[in-house]
């Protein structure tokens, strides 16, 4: 708390520490609320990369199990026709696998804007 016997002497008025302490105080609510807007702007930067890492995750999550169950029943229908076969059945299943994933792969890839 300032003390006013620092602002007076006698009757008059020591207006240089008074406007010196005065420009003080300004610049130091002046500065502490540019420290609070910086503050509020980085803390919004970081919640915004925290949103779109989020939200790209779901994207991607969403893109591998969305076809799974389609996936599944095509898999489990080719893999009875293919025991048949016996060995090449399996060669075969596993060619079905490999170009299956490369496809998915590449459709992640370019959906990320990589590819």
């Amino acid at each position: 708390m300032a003390d006013a016997s620092r602002y007076v002497a006698g009757e008059s008025i020591r207006w240089g520490s008074l406007i010196r302490d005065s420009v003080g105080a300004l610049l130091l609510g002046y500065w502490l609320n540019v420290a609070e807007v910086v503050s509020a702007v980085i803390g919004a930067i970081t919640t915004s990369i925290s949103g779109i890492g989020s939200w790209l995750s779901e994207l991607v999550r969403s893109l591998v199990l969305l076809p799974l169950p389609g996936m599944e029943r095509a898999f489990a229908t080719a893999g009875a026709s293919l025991e048949t076969f016996g060995i090449a059945g399996y060669i075969v299943g596993l060619a079905i696998v490999v170009v299956t994933l490369v496809v998915i792969a590449e459709l992640l890839l370019m959906a990320m804007g990589w590819s």
